[in-house]
Order: C-alpha cells, then sequence, then structure tokens
C-alpha cells in the first residue's frame, strides 16, 4: 500500500469489513510515511434464515403470482419463527401464514375490510406463541407485496410488532422483563425481489436500522428439565373488573418473579457462568441436548414476622411439567438459563390463558364455594426440519390428537401425521382426585410464628435457665472435690 496516499483514499483502499470488526487505516504523517490501524467494533445485527428456508421462499413467490394472476390477493404476512440468538443475530426456523380475516375475501366490502389491521396479526402471533417452547419465539414478520403496498403498511406493520412484543412478554415472563426489545421485519418485492430487512426497536422506537438477510445451516438443541410446586396464594380482591387469567397471573407472579431473579442452575451437573459458550467447540459437540437443574429461593422469612391475614380470595396451583426448551447451538449459557424459565412460565400461561377462553361466563355471588380447574393437556410434535424444537398444544378432556394434527396445521403451517404426535405426557385426575382438591382447607394454621419481641423473651428466659443450671452444678462439684 502506498503510504502517500490521501487520507481519503487510504482509508478507501483499507477498509476491510468482517462480522464484528472494520478496520480503518489513517495516516498520520505524510512527512514520516507513519500509519496507525485502528480496529473498531462494530454489533452488526443479522437476519438469518435457515437454509431449508430458501425453497419455501421461491415456492411463496410463485404462489404470489399466482394469485395476482388470478387477480385474488396481492400480499401475504408470515410470522417468522427461531430464537434472538446471544451474539444479536436472529435466528429464523421456520414462519407460518398468518391467515386473513373473512372480510378480506369479500368483494363488495371496502378496502380497509380488505386489509390486515396490527390487532389481527397479533391476536394470530400470539396463539402460534403458546405453542412454542422457551427459547424460541415468533421473532418478526416478513411481508410479500409490491413496494408502494409495503411502503403503505409498513407503519401498522410497525405497530403490529409492538403488540407480538408486548404478549410475547406476557406469557413468557409475566411481563416482568422483556425478552427482547427488538424485532425483525423483512420484505420481499413481488415479484421475484430478494428479502431485505430491518431490525425495529419496538420500545424505545428510534431510526429502523437495515440489516442483511441471509441463509446458513443453522442448529438448535434441546433443552430438558422440569418443575413441580404448589403455590398457594390470597389475591387481594380488585376494585376494577378481573377473571380468572388476571387472578391466575397474579397467584403466579411472586413465583415468577422469585424464578427469574434467582441465577442458581446447574447445566450437566455443573456450576458454569452465564457469559460462557454452551459449546466451545461446536465441531466437537458430542450432545444435542443439555441437561438443566432449576433452583429458586425457598421465599423465607428471615426475620420471623407473621401478620394475621384473613384468605378472602384464595388461590393454589400445582403442577408437575416436563421441560423441553430450545435453543441455537452458538447460544451463550445464559440463553440456556432463560429458555427453560421462559418455558415454565409460557407453560403455565398458555393453559391458563385456553382455559379462561373455554369458560363460561357465571355471574357468582360473594359466598362461591371453591371451584377446581383442571389445565389442557399437551400433545406434542417436533418441527421436522429441527427435531429439537418441540411445539405443544393444549388439549381439553374431550379433545383428541385429531384436534392437535389440525391446529398444527392451521397455526404453524406444519403437516405431520398421527404417529408423530404425542399426548402421553400427562394424564386427566380422576374423580376422586378431583374431589379431594376441592374439598375445602383445613382452618388449622400449620405453623404458628412469633413475633421478635416473643423470640428475645424466649432467648432470654432460656439464658437464664441454662445460667441456674450452671450455678447448681458448680456448687455440687465444688462439695464433691472438699470431701
Amino acid at each position: 500500500m502506498d503510504p502517500l496516499l490521501y487520507p481519503s483514499q487510504l482509508a478507501a483502499s483499507c477498509y476491510h469489513s468482517n462480522k464484528g470488526l472494520l478496520w480503518l487505516a489513517m495516516k498520520l504523517s505524510i512527512s514520516t510515511r507513519e500509519l496507525v490501524m485502528v480496529a473498531i467494533e462494530l454489533s452488526e445485527q443479522m437476519i438469518i434464515f435457515d437454509r431449508c428456508l430458501e425453497s419455501w421462499l421461491d415456492s411463496t413467490q410463485k404462489s404470489q403470482q399466482k394469485s395476482q394472476k388470478e387477480g385474488n390477493f396481492t400480499y401475504a404476512v408470515h410470522f417468522l419463527i427461531g430464537s434472538f440468538c446471544s451474539d444479536g443475530d436472529i435466528h429464523v426456523a421456520h414462519a407460518a401464514l398468518c391467515p386473513l380475516p373473512a372480510t378480506a375475501a369479500d368483494g363488495a366490502g371496502d378496502a380497509l375490510s380488505r386489509t390486515l389491521d396490527d390487532e389481527w396479526i397479533a391476536d394470530n402471533a400470539e396463539k402460534v406463541t403458546r405453542i412454542l417452547p422457551g427459547g424460541i419465539h415468533v421473532v418478526g414478520l416478513i411481508w410479500f407485496s409490491e413496494r408502494k403496498l409495503f411502503n403503505d403498511q409498513k407503519s401498522m406493520l410497525t405497530r403490529a410488532l409492538g403488540r407480538i412484543q408486548r404478549t410475547n412478554n406476557l406469557l413468557t415472563t409475566l411481563s416482568i422483563s422483556s425478552v427482547s426489545d427488538q424485532m425483525a421485519l423483512v420484505f420481499n418485492e413481488f415479484p421475484n425481489g430478494k428479502p431485505t430487512g430491518l431490525i425495529i426497536d419496538v420500545v424505545r422506537r428510534g431510526p429502523d436500522s437495515p440489516t442483511k438477510v441471509s441463509f446458513s445451516a443453522l442448529e438448535w438443541v434441546s433443552v430438558i428439565s422440569n418443575a413441580s410446586a404448589r403455590i398457594c396464594l390470597n389475591v387481594p380482591t380488585r376494585s376494577k373488573q378481573s377473571h380468572f387469567f388476571t387472578e391466575f397471573l397474579a397467584a403466579i407472579r411472586p413465583f415468577a418473579q422469585n424464578l427469574l431473579s434467582c441465577p442458581l442452575m446447574l447445566i450437566n451437573g455443573e456450576i458454569r457462568d452465564e457469559s460462557e459458550q454452551l459449546f466451545k467447540d461446536l465441531k466437537k459437540k458430542k450432545t444435542d441436548s443439555v441437561e438443566v437443574q432449576m433452583f429458586i429461593d425457598t421465599c423465607e422469612n428471615k426475620e420471623n414476622i407473621c401478620e394475621p391475614q384473613i384468605a378472602t380470595n384464595l388461590h393454589e396451583v400445582s403442577f408437575d411439567i416436563e421441560i423441553r426448551a430450545a435453543v441455537p447451538s452458538r447460544s451463550k449459557v445464559g440463553a440456556v438459563v432463560a429458555a427453560v424459565k421462559h418455558h415454565l412460565l409460557r407453560n403455565l400461561t398458555a393453559r391458563a390463558e385456553l382455559q379462561y377462553e373455554s369458560m363460561d361466563i357465571v355471574e357468582e355471588g360473594s359466598a362461591a364455594p371453591c371451584s377446581v380447574h383442571q389445565m389442557p393437556r399437551p400433545a406434542t410434535t417436533v418441527l421436522h426440519t429441527h427435531p429439537a424444537i418441540l411445539l405443544s398444544d393444549y388439549l381439553f378432556e374431550a379433545d383428541t390428537i385429531e384436534d392437535a394434527q389440525k391446529n398444527f396445521d392451521e397455526l404453524i403451517g406444519l403437516k405431520t401425521s398421527l404417529e408423530h404426535i404425542d399426548e402421553g405426557w400427562e394424564r386427566s385426575l380422576e374423580i376422586n382426585e378431583m374431589e379431594a382438591v376441592r374439598a375445602p382447607l383445613d382452618d388449622t394454621p400449620i405453623v404458628n410464628f412469633k413475633s421478635k419481641d416473643d423470640d428475645i423473651g424466649s432467648i432470654c428466659t432460656l439464658l437464664i435457665a441454662l445460667s441456674v443450671i450452671m450455678a447448681v452444678v458448680g456448687v455440687v462439684v465444688y462439695f464433691a472435690i472438699g470431701r
């Protein structure tokens, strides 16, 4: 390289960019011909589609061309299903079509009734989110249309991404923390355009960040764990209107806060730092799954203080759940920890929300008897392109695996056979078990806590008694030695 080049020429000729690094050569002195190399670190995010989605993209484009020729819909939107990777990239494993409202096919309707809105997209994304395991989310949207229509709908799509992000947080963390503030928006121009991507910060609502969209062979690993607990909490009656789902969230919220804040976990029997890579060398990776053992704080009242309370709205939640989360193989340990916690909470909230949606609205008196709700049971199948990703539909007592097969097809476009659906994870409660749960709680207190003053008084009494005993023993020993 000629060091006598002008600074602008020099910088242009020395520009070399790889992921994460940008090298700039700057000339400090022409007379001395000295050069200084400055390394500036970049955090360029990428939207990476799994290699198998290339053929899906081609077939979707052809389908759009056919629809336009027939005078049907000239646009389509799909949910991008994948993970927010530890390095900042967004990995996409699957794409699911967002259904169109019934009014979209009504030729007599106006233009507004024939288009999508952000609420419709977010509501359907919520249904998809409920069947996804921990570590897997609706990470964004891909829109197929002509450029002008995309520009017209971009603000609506941004609002939809904001709604999807908030719903994901509610189901996955009870909105205690955020899974990710950034979402992907990919546009594929009709008829034969290449996908272009944007990273949208749906919280801060800053300028959109154009980003590269690429295809690569992606891999996910299964995260295996289990959890069981009995949560009992008095939920204060709210002045505003409440219902089963909101009270369920209130009942498990202290447990969720405890779970999300506790960092203690064993990864394959070892304590590991959350900043470590899960697999230090992917080429030497010998397993496609990791086992995680969770721990939580016992929430012990260290001050030993009890305040008398009357339970007016007592909720008891019992569960014993097998956890099968999934994370990208390039993840850090922290992503594994989060995936397990997110899976457990989403499993609970998804079932409770479905239970609430299936309930008939009944006006109950103030002295309503104890009611027992048996949550729907899971029926699972794997995403055939990535077997580490286990999807869960939830069935009520009268539902069958045929219903699960239909839901997998309608929600994420997954064609699966009945032989590949497993509903043997849990069983329904027997009648006698339901009656035992419905039995009234014993009013006798299980533990009697003492106040701090009583505690101090007991200690003083014990010390005085020990002093008297020691004095008596000393006198006896003295006379015994004297004799």
